[in-house]
């Protein structure tokens, strides 16, 4: 018993580190325009969902990202603060790598629109978006 309460401490932070949030997404006015940065995290191998493509919106609003998941070669996952997660597709031409160091997105409203507006790396890259795509969970996967 004594060792299992020594060990609770370390185990809550295990749990911690594999839940581990998002740094915010940051919205500032610049010039007639709101310019969001997004933070990006690498996604975890050991995911507790399998995700899948339903329809998504036009557009979403900056002011909700949390974050975003480098999830393939075009393609970028806003984790919205609601924990709702949408899909920005890129053309082929345009692959998502440069975007581990975060990046940022210019909009006119706050709000972030298939094929008017583009991600901007901090490399100084850019892509434009083609489409999002909202991802829901489809089931829960053990992990090992």
């Amino acid at each position: 018993m004594i060792l299992f309460v020594s060990l609770l401490p370390a185990l809550v932070g295990l749990s911690a580190v594999e839940q581990a949030p998002f740094p915010q997404a940051r919205t500032t006015f610049n010039q007639d325009e709101f310019v969001t940065r997004v933070p990006v995290q690498l996604r975890s191998k050991a995911s507790r969902f399998v995700w899948t493509e339903v329809r998504g919106p036009r557009c979403i609003a900056s002011h909700y990202i949390r974050g975003a998941l480098l999830s393939g070669r075009n393609h970028v996952d806003f984790v919205m603060s609601s924990e709702r997660r949408f899909r920005a597709t890129f053309g082929n031409a345009c692959p998502a790598l440069d975007f581990y160091d975060g990046f940022y997105v210019n909009s006119p409203n706050r709000l972030i629109c298939a094929g008017r507006d583009e991600i901007r790396s901090r490399m100084g890259g850019s892509c434009s978006i083609e489409s999002f795509r909202q991802l829901v969970p489809l089931r829960r996967v053990a992990i090992p």
